[in-house]
């Protein structure tokens, strides 16, 4: 019987390693993006991308909006636009601050325009003269009026200045916020490059990136509080890591209506290299250049330049998305800048997107619209709090910032906990979604599923076939082996060891073949022959954000999983398949179940008394981004529900979701919990 055979250990003949282990990607690459061929295809795609991001943002579902409690003080008038100060919730007791431009004289409804900005810092003294307080220093205005990049020297002193208050001279509300850790937003603790860096973080879904995107996104809602401001006509532009948050906007909040993030968008080279840049998740399997598509078919111009990594923008990345905006029937909607400069957002920059804005935010100017002298602010003048508008005393700091966010997402998740059937729908379309874009994978089509056989033997009334199996398109192959009796059968398999094929040999084998069934015994990544030392990740790497942009070990395990449940769903005669997880692959499994759907009839399980708080590393072949985030292993699992669905070795807070799921569905006959792996109760359970 089954423990009698002898598994092949090896059949993928010696060659080189799996891609995934060598082709890593990191913050210098992008994803090779190209345009899909149906407007259908790619809105549907769109709608995924932001979904991803987010997901990634730990923002999926959005948190609930608090009041923002918006103070407005300290009116300057310039003579064509005026300058207030402004502070407001984002969440409870955590404030965005920044500075308001208006133009001097309103009628009517006028567009706004949020103004988020890089990582810009002055020299001389980094601490005072940073973000919107930026104040360059004399070598740096001479070298920009000598180059040719300004030739005001107040702008050329006050750049971030200068686009806030020309778009508010054209007829626009500029909001120019901080970000984190910059002018009125150092607050203590945080650090905008590397606070939220924690595994337990990445867990939870916290990152600096989902925060300033949560900014971005209450910014808009104070823009959208002023009755003067036209909702039609909401624009969002920065340079740099403002471009960053920019095109996070974009992607994520479907009220922004035209969009000019400045030199950031490269086809490779880089995506972005700071802590507000990235986020777990967020890049894997798409780039900067698809983000940006993904704002289709609504107005985008991108400024780039020829000393920067946006170098080669207008041949590698505004092709391919000017393509997409063709496929949605707008090719004219989206505008390629470039200019002989270095990183920047200067004067060439600036005023093709004020001729930009002015064309599709309808300002009504006659073009060219060229920049205009206007007369700055000192940083001092430009600080938010004063002695009589004091910084709130119940501001949050780091630490506290991190605790509520803890717990404001463990009451988002006690609030989704299915109670019925309709809770339990709501529940399984957010977590859903959430699993399919932490595992970066789907069920496969029949058609995109690839065998190649090598070889067969038979042992006793055993046929066993040798497998490669894999999708179109990717460059590894899953090592597999095909188990038949000697009469056909309806019913397969699949059984999953941690030790690989080779392990799989046991009384649980042995009773699926004693029941009929054709067992299919894959080598999951890293597994069986396919293990090797991963690849190796430490947070002191400068491509530490590996997570943003590729899939980890759980990840691509449950990606393999999917794979050959696909082949084997395509295999003839095959009429049902069912899943079993043995040891700590039964992890992987109840993943892998609840996003195959009714591809999987039933499924056991071994728990392993694992929860995804056990994980401490990056490193970790269990580390899953957002997993705590949203429930654990349970709550993961429950998305199954009501399927039949075996489970033993279950924590307790994991059984707890299970039966909440399955009492919801109405369906606790399709549940069982054992204390321990029996293999004839899992066999009997899969047969039955």
């Amino acid at each position: 019987m089954a423990a009698e055979l002898t598994i092949p250990r090896v059949i993928r003949p010696a060659g080189p390693p799996d891609s995934r282990t060598i082709n890593v990607r990191t913050i210098h690459d992008g994803c090779g993006f190209r345009p899909l061929a149906e407007a259908r295809q790619w809105q549907l795609r769109a709608v995924s991308l932001r979904e991803q991001v987010l997901v990634a943002a730990g923002l999926w579902p959005l948190p609930e909006r608090c009041p923002l409690k918006a103070v407005v003080h300290g009116r300057a008038d310039r003579g064509r636009y005026i300058l207030e100060k402004v502070f407001f919730q984002s969440f409870p007791n955590f404030y965005v601050s920044g500075s308001l431009y208006r133009p001097a004289k309103i009628e009517g409804r006028v567009p706004g325009v949020l103004c988020p900005y890089g990582h810009w810092e002055a020299d001389s003294n980094p601490r005072l003269f940073n973000g919107r307080f930026l104040r360059c220093d004399d070598d740096k205005v001479k070298s920009d009026l000598a180059g040719g990049f300004e030739k005001e020297a107040s702008a050329a002193r006050f750049p971030l200045q200068a686009r806030c208050a020309n778009l508010a001279m054209l007829g626009g509300i500029v909001f120019h916020y901080d970000m984190i850790g910059y002018a009125d937003a150092q607050m203590p603790g945080f650090d905008h490059r590397g606070h939220f860096r924690q595994t337990r973080c990445d867990l939870l879904g916290l990152s600096m990136l989902g925060l300033q995107l949560w900014n971005s996104m209450r910014s808009l809602d104070f823009l959208l509080s002023l009755p003067e401001v036209d909702p039609q006509r909401i624009a969002c532009t920065g340079a740099s890591g403002g471009a960053t948050q920019t095109i996070m906007l974009m992607a994520a909040d479907p009220r922004l209506m035209v969009a000019a993030p400045v030199c950031m968008i490269s086809a490779g080279e880089h995506q972005g290299g700071c802590a507000c840049e990235n986020a777990p998740l967020l890049r894997i399997a798409t780039d900067n250049v698809e983000l940006a598509a993904s704002f289709a078919p609504k107005p985008l111009i991108h400024p780039s330049a020829s000393r920067d990594w946006t170098s080669e923008f207008p041949e590698k990345g505004f092709p391919e998305i000017q393509a997409t905006y063709a496929l949605l029937g707008a090719p004219n909607a989206v505008t390629s800048a470039h200019f002989p400069s270095p990183h920047n957002y200067n004067l060439n920059s600036r005023q093709a997107v004020y001729n930009f804005f002015n064309t599709h935010l309808r300002l009504g100017h006659p073009t060219p619209v060229v920049e205009e002298p206007f007369q700055p602010f000192e940083p001092t003048e430009l600080s938010v709090f004063d002695a009589a508008h004091p910084r709130p005393a119940d501001s949050l700091d780091a630490a506290q910032m991190q605790k509520f966010w803890e717990i404001s997402v463990a009451r988002q998740m006690a609030a989704l906990r299915p109670i019925d059937a309709a809770s339990l729908e709501k529940f399984r379309a957010i977590l859903g979604i959430a699993l399919r874009h932490m595992t970066a994978t789907a069920l496969p089509s029949p058609e995109q599923v690839i065998a190649q056989f090598a070889g067969t033997t038979k042992q006793g009334n055993v046929s066993l076939e040798k497998l490669l199996i894999f999708r179109k398109g990717e460059g590894f192959q899953v090592p597999a082996v095909l188990l038949r009796g000697s009469r056909p059968s309806p019913k397969a398999a699949v059984l999953v060891h941690p030790g690989g094929k080779a392990a799989c040999a046991g009384p649980v084998l042995d009773a699926l073949l004693s029941a009929g069934y054709i067992v299919l015994l894959p080598d999951l990544f890293l597994t069986g022959e396919t293990e090797q030392p991963a690849p190796k990740l430490t947070r002191a790497d400068p491509a530490d954000f590996i997570s943003a942009y590729n899939r980890m070990i759980l990840a691509n395990r449950v990606h393999d999983l999917l794979t050959v449940i696909g082949f084997l769903r395509r295999q003839e005669g095959v009429g049902r398949v069912d899943l079993i997880g043995l040891e700590r692959a039964g992890v992987w499994c109840a993943l892998a179940r609840s996003l195959a759907g009714p591809a999987i009839a039933r499924a056991a399980v071994d728990a392993d008394q694992f929860e995804f708080d056990q994980v401490k590393s990056v490193a970790d072949a269990e580390y899953l981004p957002c997993a705590l985030r949203y429930g654990g292993l349970g709550a993961l699992a429950s998305v199954a529900a009501p399927a039949d669905l075996l489970v033993h070795n279950c924590p307790p807070t994991a059984a707890a979701w299970l039966h909440d799921a399955y009492r919801a569905a109405d369906a606790e006959q399709s549940l069982r919990l054992l204390p321990d792996a029996i293999p004839a109760a899992i066999v009997d359970w899969i047969a039955r």
